[in-house]
C-alpha cells in the first residue's frame, strides 16, 4: 500500500472524526412546567432539531438563590436522527424537599459521542445548554 493510499483511507477519516466537534442538536425552545414547589415533580419541555445520531450522558443540576447546588444523577441520552429531525421532548425531575423559595436556575451539560473515535479516546462533544431560570414557590403544608 502506498503512502498516498494510507493517507487517503486512514489519516483523512481519522482526522475528520477527530475534528468532529459540532453540536448535534439545536434547541429551538425550552420551558419548565408544573408546580414549582419543593418536593413537586416538574417537566422540562423542549423543541429541538437533531442532525445526526449520537449517544452520551446528560448531567443536570439546580442552583438555588442561596448558592447551594442540587446535583442530579447523570442520565443516558440518545439522539436518533438522519438528516434533520425535529421533535418535542420532555423529561421530569423532582424538586428537592429542602430547596429554598426564590430564583433558581436549572443547568445541563451533555456529552455526546457521535463517532467511534470519540468513544475510543473518551473525547466527547461537550455542550453546556442555556440555563432555565424559574421561581421556586414557598412550600405549602397539607392541613390536617
Amino acid at each position: 500500500m502506498t503512502a498516498a493510499a494510507v493517507s487517503l483511507f486512514v489519516v483523512v477519516p481519522l482526522t475528520f472524526m477527530a475534528l468532529d466537534r459540532n453540536n448535534p442538536v439545536k434547541i429551538i425552545s425550552q420551558t419548565l412546567e408544573g408546580d414549582m414547589r419543593p418536593s413537586k415533580t416538574v417537566t422540562v419541555v423542549w423543541e429541538a432539531v437533531s442532525t445526526r445520531s449520537c449517544t452520551g450522558t446528560a448531567r443536570q443540576w439546580l442552583v438555588a438563590m442561596n448558592g447551594i447546588v442540587y446535583d442530579y444523577a447523570q442520565r443516558p441520552t440518545v439522539i436518533r436522527g438522519t438528516g434533520v429531525v425535529k421533535g418535542r421532548y420532555a423529561i421530569q425531575f423532582d424538586l428537592p424537599y429542602n430547596i429554598p423559595p426564590g430564583l433558581t436556575k436549572r443547568e445541563v451539560q451533555i456529552q455526546y459521542y457521535c463517532n467511534w473515535l470519540q468513544w475510543v479516546l473518551n473525547w466527547p462533544i461537550v455542550i453546556d445548554r442555556e440555563p432555565i431560570w424559574f421561581e421556586i414557590l414557598p412550600r405549602t403544608e397539607n392541613p390536617k
